[in-house]
């Protein structure tokens, strides 16, 4: 059985100085990829030039990744596919907050209430739903 997001979250946020660790956002990237890569490039210690960072940002987008067709699953060594018989994709649409779509109005407004009441509220870290 799985464990509560949200410690799963703050377990790394406690973490974020450390020098082992980068904490990035998904809505973050949707917001500003080629910002991402320039941090994901200074935290392995590479230095990359502009034109490469916008090259990366490019090639990984959504739309990029999620246009490589069979790339999630058919071309994968049968020990990284991702895919069971009856599951549903890999990938969704790419859109900050479409989570909240796959669950009923009751679980969303008990996330929202667990959210707020635990530590989340008072940890700093600011999440956009």
């Amino acid at each position: 059985e799985y464990g509560s997001w949200i410690d799963h979250v703050l377990g790394w946020w406690a973490h974020r100085d450390d020098d082992n660790v980068l904490f990035l956002k998904y809505e973050d990237m949707k917001k500003d990829l080629p910002c991402a890569v320039q941090q994901i490039a200074k935290f392995l210690g590479k230095d990359l030039s502009p034109e490469m960072i916008q090259r990366i940002a490019d090639q990984t987008t959504f739309t990029a990744m999620s246009d490589g067709k069979g790339r999630f699953y058919d071309n994968e060594p049968d020990y990284l596919k991702l895919k069971t018989p009856g599951a549903t994709k890999f990938l969704r649409k790419g859109e900050v907050g479409d989570w909240k779509n796959y669950f009923t109005d009751e679980q969303n407004r008990r996330f929202d209430e667990m959210f707020e009441k635990e530590r989340m509220a008072i940890s700093g870290l600011e999440i956009e739903f």
